[in-house]
């Protein structure tokens, strides 16, 4: 897909956005970002999207009722929406089908998926609205060339009728001319009349008409054939019939036909303008024979647009085949409940191992018995133009009898009158597996949250989501229901929140946690109290959010500071102690000196 595409992506969750806008960017799309429904419809407004992508939970206007509004304006409603969400609710995602999206995004994004999905879709859509374009036009064209060739052969006939009536009544004029002098000039008024109405259709035909002999001489052409080659008659007998045809060997090859078949139909050939131009042309050629000279009556129609429109219409279901048969999805076409053609990863879905094999069989043979009853009567509902779920999941049915889950997508079209009934089928055992064993970790995360002797809450938007037992306990609240909904940094204190705001901030755009901090909280009781806080960004309930973990530190508190007191009393005693043993040496000294004096043995040995 080209930097032509133009993406509009709705999701409140900025992080999210920025995270499918990046993705989508870097493949070369147009993006338009939308964090509201409000800036959502603005941005349609003033210019559509190729595609949107829809978050499913949004503040104010829903997703749901996003898409109800755009698909009920007849200028917005063929625009294709995906919807995202982090939600496995599966009533959720058919309320997502039923309301208008063609497809439905899980979140986390895995980039392949995304691309893989959007290419699909983009060109599945531009695909069969170029293909419905161009089946219509060329219809169309078709009705006016066979009306045009029908009128032609009238005129044809007619022509050839009056040519030869006029040769006989030219002979039989001749012949009774002396004795019927009257006669003659009543017959010769009927001729001037009808050579009136031939002069009349020949120069207002819409169809090129011209006469020329074998050398290439002409004789005659209207103003349509003037018009298609850009000569007049004096013009084109100086350069010659040869030289109009882009290969002028090729009147050759024409006039042989003609001599051989006596005509020459619906010939295909390239033509060259005046102006130089070439465009492709539709001769059809009659030999006739006027005063003993062989003459050809030829008509032309410029076909040069219905050229273009075979050309694109065959190049477009090349495209259309190439993404058929390499889409990693199973994509079929049925009509009636009856496969029509089905491409590589539909015969493998269901293990068979050619397209033949599977065009035996039936919808309802390759969907499990138990489903049948429910699928036979959405099959019932497409044929008679009701409506039908266009997403819903069903149990598959191998050809080695194996039964399997499926996602199915499903569109319809009408062709000449008939419904074909287009399907994407995806296994989602994985997927499903997937959502058990999240349940199952979600129910499991859940309980040691709730069983942690560490006080736990979760905040989105400032506002308290989730609170476990021991922050109800550390807050002072009477239950978890008193703390829903209350703003969090309320409960620190004022000398710590402005710290406490720019560590969320930083979270919340940088999606890394916080290291452990030390600050004070104001419980429901007014009690200030100590605790070591780190916060944690996660996703909550499809939004971005902070899980804050916080510990009670009082008492640790409490004993740090009877331990400073006490090291600090063991340093003033230290103190005291020292400073005495040095007045003891000194007291020593000076005994000694006096014994000395006395000429007596010293008594303190001092070390």
């Amino acid at each position: 897909m080209s930097a032509t595409i133009d993406i509009l992506i709705v999701d409140d969750s900025t992080s999210d956005l920025k995270l499918l806008s990046s993705i989508l960017n870097n493949s070369g799309f147009n993006i338009r970002a939308a964090n509201s429904s409000e800036l959502a419809f603005r941005s349609i407004g003033a210019k559509l999207p190729d595609l949107i992508i829809l978050d499913i939970k949004m503040p104010g206007i829903d997703g749901f009722e996003v898409c109800k509004r755009i698909k009920s304006n007849y200028k917005t409603s063929n625009i294709p929406i995906i919807f995202i969400s982090a939600a496995q609710d599966a009533d959720l995602i058919k309320t997502a089908f039923n309301v208008g999206g063609i497809d439905y995004i899980n979140k986390p994004f895995n980039s392949i998926e995304v691309l893989a999905r959007i290419n699909t879709h983009l060109t599945l859509q531009k695909t069969f609205s170029e293909m419905e374009a161009h089946n219509i036009k060329l219809k169309n064209e078709i009705i006016e060339r066979n009306r045009l060739e029908e009128l032609l052969k009238v005129y044809q006939f007619e022509l050839e009728f009056k040519v030869n009536e006029r040769t006989l009544e030219l002979k039989k004029k001749n012949e009774q001319l002396v004795a019927d002098l009257n006669y003659i000039q009543k017959i010769e008024k009927a001729f001037t009349d009808s050579e009136h109405k031939y002069k009349t259709f020949f120069n207002s035909s819409p169809t090129g008409i011209g006469i020329a002999n074998e050398k290439g001489i002409v004789f005659a052409m209207n103003k349509s054939m003037e018009t298609f080659s850009g000569y007049k008659i004096e013009e084109m007998n100086n350069i010659g019939v040869d030289s109009m045809y882009f290969n002028p060997k090729e009147r050759e090859n024409v006039i042989s036909i003609i001599k051989k078949q006596g005509n020459l139909r619906n010939y295909e050939t390239k033509l060259v303008k005046k102006s130089g131009e070439v465009f492709d042309a539709l001769l059809n050629i009659d030999l006739l024979e006027i005063n003993n000279e062989k003459l050809m009556f030829t008509t032309l129609l410029d076909i040069t647009d219905k050229k273009l429109t075979e050309n694109a219409l065959a190049e477009s279901e090349i495209k259309l085949r190439a993404i058929f048969d390499t889409s990693i999805d199973a994509i079929g076409v049925s009509q009636a409940g009856k496969h029509i053609f089905v491409n590589p990863a539909y015969i493998n879905l269901f293990g068979y191992l050619s397209s033949a094999e599977i065009l035996e069989k039936t919808v309802l043979d390759i969907i499990a018995h138990s489903e049948r009853e429910y699928i036979l009567n959405n099959i019932n509902k497409r044929v008679n133009a009701e409506p039908a779920p266009t997403n819903y999941e069903t149990i598959g049915l191998k050809k080695d009898g194996t039964e399997f889950p499926l996602e199915v997508n499903v569109s319809s079209y009408t062709h000449a009158g008939i419904v074909y009934t287009v399907v994407i089928l995806r296994d989602i055992r994985e997927r499903k597996a997937a959502q058990i064993a999240l349940m199952e970790s979600e129910k499991k995360f859940k309980l040691m949250v709730n069983v942690s002797p560490e006080a736990i809450i979760v905040h989105s938007g400032g506002k308290i989501l989730y609170a476990n037992p021991s922050s109800v306990k550390l807050i002072e609240a009477d239950s978890a229901d008193q703390l829903l909904n209350t703003i969090a940094i309320n409960f620190v204190h004022p000398d710590y929140r402005a710290a406490a705001i720019k560590r969320i901030k930083k979270m919340y755009e940088t999606g890394e946690p916080s290291e452990f901090n030390q600050e004070k909280f104001i419980t429901f009781k007014n009690k200030v109290i100590d605790v070591e806080v780190i916060g944690i960004p996660i996703s909550y309930l499809g939004q971005p959010a902070i899980q804050t973990i916080i510990r009670d530190i009082s008492e640790r508190k409490k004993y740090e500071s009877v331990l400073q007191s006490k090291i600090e009393e063991l340093e003033r005693f230290n103190n005291v102690t020292i400073d005495r043993e040095l007045k003891m040496i000194e007291l020593k000294k000076e005994v000694n000196n006096l014994l000395l004096q006395l000429n007596k043995n010293i008594k303190y040995e001092i070390h």
